[in-house]
């Protein structure tokens, strides 16, 4: 402003600061499981006018939620129960407000593969061929058996059945007519997308003779007719194990 008498003149400056509202941006919404946390890739910008706070805050959600620094734009967040919560950036630089709000959807941790051998009975004894049944919820699966060692573990496991969908029936067959006699472990595995494994063990007792073994075969090669008296000619032959 400038002021004048025709002979002296006099003036003085204002300076006029213009403030732009500072912008929030809150990111992108995030699903998570628990107990991982939360990622909030949020970001701000304001002209440097004046000092910039950033405050994170809980909207709305059935738990509570924990930021790990709520006072900057990207950090991260733990939440105490599964939901929908919402939370929200706010950036203040003392004139003016501005805030943003995200939506994080929080999952219960996935369960592993539910599964369990069903048939023949655990402990039972088993003479011939018999149908191992069982259940698996989800995942690709796999049925073992494998001979018992002296101490009750088992290590040289056999493959029987394997699959890749859930299945509530009959798994494999086992035929013990092959096996040498004594206690066999019977297994059950799978393993889902999550790489979560869970398993199932049984046993059954093979036994008998229901087996390949010692056997003798005795046949007639040739009947004659001789002027007095029919003979036969028979022959054997037999192995042994």
């Amino acid at each position: 402003m400038t002021a004048s008498d025709s002979l002296l003149t006099s003036s003085d400056d204002v300076t006029v600061v213009v403030n732009r509202p500072p912008v929030a941006n809150a990111g992108p919404d995030v699903t998570i499981t628990l107990p991982n946390l939360a990622s909030l890739n949020g970001s701000v910008a304001d002209d440097g006018v004046s000092v910039l706070t950033t405050t994170w805050s809980k909207v709305s959600g059935p738990g509570t939620v924990t930021f790990t620094n709520p006072n900057v734009a990207a950090t991260t967040a733990s939440f105490s129960i599964a939901g929908d919560y919402t939370v929200r950036l706010t950036a203040n630089d003392t004139l003016s407000t501005a805030s943003d709000d995200a939506v994080i959807h929080v999952f219960e941790p996935s369960q592993p593969p539910a599964v369990a051998i069903t048939a023949p009975p655990d402990g039972s004894d088993v003479t011939a061929p018999v149908d191992v049944s069982g259940s698996v919820d989800k995942g690709a699966w796999k049925l073992e058996y494998a001979l018992q060692n002296g101490d009750g573990s088992a290590n040289n496991w056999i493959t029987l059945a394997t699959g890749t969908a859930p299945t509530n029936g009959v798994l494999g067959r086992l035929d013990p007519t092959i096996l040498l006699n004594g206690i066999y472990s019977l297994r059950l595995s799978a393993t889902d997308t999550s790489n979560q494994t869970s398993s199932a063990l049984s046993s059954v007792v093979v036994s008998r003779s229901m087996k390949i073994g010692a056997f003798t075969l005795t046949f007639h090669d040739l009947t004659t007719t001789a002027a007095t008296s029919a003979s036969a000619i028979s022959a054997s032959a037999g192995t042994s194990s």
